[in-house]
């Protein structure tokens, strides 16, 4: 019987195509009993030439850069891109959480995806793609979380208005309200066809429509480092913490917990571009930590706790093996 058992289980985990694997959720799943795929700073499979806020660190980059004949904006690129998958071809693959930075431009008045100081597409873009996977997989939620709308420069009233426009017009009735409490069964949001949650961390945007969550919905958390070593053990503890938050109450039910498998260059890192067998760009960085993910992954489940936090994020999501996991940790529980 046992036996019987795992085989319907892996069957029903075989069968999940990616681009509808929700529907083989079990009845009463929330977003808080399981863990969203996400990518992290999910626009910037898009990058320009366009800078702002540019720090003093990338002057002295341009310099060193500049006198060893080297394309600064080729590295410039190669560090901001962390994605290569337009936002719509990572839901079809899986993703179901997107990490959406954004920017006011005063020159042009539109919303603009950005990756730190580069900003890549327009925001519409992005948010037209999740609509038009939403529309065409009726089983599936997404979460949206839009934020660092204030890091670079403070938009006016009249451009958060803007914002909230975009968001609305392109989802309408495909909105959750932020009335509705996050436990509520994913099966319940399918069949009132509100499937898709987004948070801005502007809060004048929550006072112009209930159907935009506040951006403290999310607890994120990363590491920040460039280090595997230091990653892979700082993660160890925030999943941990969201164990215990789960098991002494403490967590709450009003909140996703997020976790980040990133590795996040610094200016060592970014300057090591000028070095032989170092890596090039985020999306080679990323490699270090994608390979070491399963494993990663078997250790905390000879613990016997499956579940990676609400949501969990990862660069170069396609060269990972995600997906899978979550599946195996989410579909088997």
């Amino acid at each position: 019987m046992l036996w019987a058992l795992v085989v319907l289980a892996l069957a029903a985990t075989a069968s999940a195509a990616p681009e509808n694997w929700m529907s083989h959720l079990p009845a009463d799943a929330t977003l808080l009993t399981i863990t969203l795929p996400g990518t992290h700073d999910s626009g910037s499979y898009s990058v320009t030439s366009q800078l702002q806020g540019v720090p003093p660190l990338l002057d002295e980059f341009v310099q060193v850069a500049d006198a060893l004949h080297i394309d600064v904006g080729a590295v410039i690129d190669a560090w901001a891109k962390s994605q290569t998958e337009t936002l719509y071809g990572q839901f079809e693959g899986g993703i179901r959480y997107a990490d959406i930075r954004a920017s006011w431009c005063a020159l042009n008045n539109t919303w603009r995806t950005n990756h730190g100081v580069v900003l890549g597409a327009p925001l519409a873009e992005l948010l037209e793609d999740a609509a038009a996977f939403a529309l065409q997989q009726p089983t599936e939620v997404l979460v949206l979380e839009i934020s660092h709308t204030e890091s670079y420069n403070e938009p006016p009233s009249s451009a958060v208005a803007a914002l909230v426009a975009l968001v609305t017009s392109a989802f309408g009735e495909l909105l959750v309200p932020s009335s509705v409490p996050l436990g509520t069964p994913i099966a319940e949001l399918v069949a009132a066809n509100t499937r898709v949650l987004v948070t801005i961390d502007d809060p004048a945007a929550l006072a112009l429509s209930e159907l935009v969550w506040d951006g403290d919905t999310i607890i994120n958390t990363y590491a920040n480092s460039p280090m595997l070593a230091t990653m892979e053990s700082f993660n160890s503890g925030q999943v941990t913490q969201f164990r215990n938050g789960l098991a002494n109450g403490t967590l709450g039910s009003s909140q996703l917990y997020k976790i980040s498998w990133t590795l996040t260059p610094n200016a060592a890192t970014v300057l090591g571009t000028l070095l032989p067998n170092q890596p090039k760009s985020l999306l080679e960085l990323a490699q270090i930590a994608n390979v070491a993910l399963p494993g990663w992954v078997a250790g905390l489940n000879a613990t016997g706790f499956p579940l990676l936090g609400n949501i969990f994020i990862i660069d170069s999501y396609e060269t990972s093996e995600i997906v899978r996991l979550v599946q195996d940790w989410t579909l088997r529980r």
